[in-house]
C-alpha cells in the first residue's frame, strides 16, 4: 500500500507493474467506517483520522509487540506523537471535528497506520463479497448444509 498523492502517474505506473499486490491509498475525509478495498481498480479509500486512530488503539491493545527499547524504537514513538490529535473548527461553517495534525516528522506513523490497514485486506474475511458463503456466519448453512450426512 503506498500514498496515490501527489505523484498519482508514478504511483498507478508501480501499481500497475504489481497488479494486485500494490494497492494505492487515498484519504477522503468524507469516508466513514470500515476501510473501502476496491479490488478490481488497486485502491483503498479510508478516512485519515479514523486510521490513524485505528493504529494507535492497536498499539494501546497491545496488538503489537515491539522490542523494549533502542534508537529505532525511540524514532518509531518519536514519529507516532509527531502527529497530534486536535479539535478543529471549519471557519466556514463552525462545525468542529478532531483531525491529526503533522508536528514534526511522521514517517513511521504513516507507515503504520498503512501497515495496519493493509493488514484488514483479508481479515476479516467477508467471502459473501465474491459470492461465496462464510459457514462461520451464516448459521442456515453451517446447520442445514454442512451437518448433511450422505
Amino acid at each position: 500500500m503506498i500514498d496515490a498523492l501527489p505523484e498519482i502517474h508514478a504511483t498507478r505506473e508501480l501499481a500497475g507493474r504489481h497488479p494486485g499486490r500494490v494497492y494505492l491509498n487515498y484519504f477522503l475525509e468524507s469516508q466513514r467506517g470500515s476501510y473501502n478495498w476496491k479490488h478490481q481498480e488497486h485502491i483503498v479509500q479510508e478516512n485519515r483520522t479514523e486510521a490513524l486512530d485505528a493504529s494507535r488503539q492497536a498499539i494501546r491493545d497491545g496488538k503489537v509487540i515491539l522490542p523494549r527499547g533502542g534508537a529505532v524504537i525511540q524514532e518509531f514513538a518519536e514519529h507516532m506523537a509527531a502527529d497530534v490529535k486536535q479539535l478543529v473548527e471549519d471557519e466556514n461553517t463552525g462545525a468542529r471535528s478532531f483531525r491529526y495534525v503533522k508536528t514534526g516528522t511522521n514517517h513511521y506513523s504513516l507507515a503504520f497506520t498503512y501497515d495496519c490497514i493493509a493488514a484488514t485486506r483479508y481479515y476479516p474475511i467477508d467471502y459473501r463479497m465474491y459470492g461465496w458463503v462464510d459457514f462461520d456466519k451464516d448459521e442456515h448453512w453451517r446447520n442445514n448444509i454442512l451437518n448433511v450426512r450422505f
